[in-house]
């Protein structure tokens, strides 16, 4: 396998999203997880209590140098291959900063929206969130079903 965007603090990243999904109030249950890193694959299968499947990719810098975000600087092309439409959604989690389980800044949307392995902060800005909470996650995902199911 080619190069890997993985390592401990990603590890932790990951273990912080599952363990939001599976807290209290949550309508989402993990049917999988990419547990060896296979950057052609999503890290987080959900599926929500209408039977609604939906692909997590995450990833968490610890540091930031600079305003660009440097985003899987080593398998970016690999993880574009992880199909995102409609019919099959993924989101992206970024955390930056902080700790795995509590970062300085938490971003969340569809994964068609990252289009480079460097971003600047202020073009990410919009996909802001304050905590790593499943309440501020579902809205994300809640507004995003509705616009795909909209009579509009």
């Amino acid at each position: 396998m080619g190069p890997c965007d993985c390592g401990e603090l990603q590890a932790q990243f990951e273990d912080a999203v599952c363990r939001v999904f599976e807290s209290e109030g949550s309508r989402f249950e993990i049917l999988d997880r990419n547990m060896i890193s296979d950057p052609f694959e999503p890290d987080i299968v959900l599926m929500d209590d209408d039977e609604w499947i939906l692909r997590l990719v995450c990833y968490y810098i610890e540091e930031i140098d600079g305003d660009n975000l440097h985003i899987f600087p080593k398998t970016f092309d690999m993880r574009k291959w992880v199909v995102d439409s409609d019919e099959s959604p993924t989101f992206f989690i970024l955390g930056v900063g902080g700790t795995p389980s509590h970062p300085e800044m938490l971003f969340f949307c569809r994964f068609f929206e990252i289009n480079s392995d460097s971003m600047h902060i202020d073009v990410l800005r919009h996909f802001s969130l304050n905590l790593l909470r499943i309440d501020f996650l579902d809205d994300v995902i809640t507004k995003d079903f509705e616009r795909m199911y909209s009579p509009q």
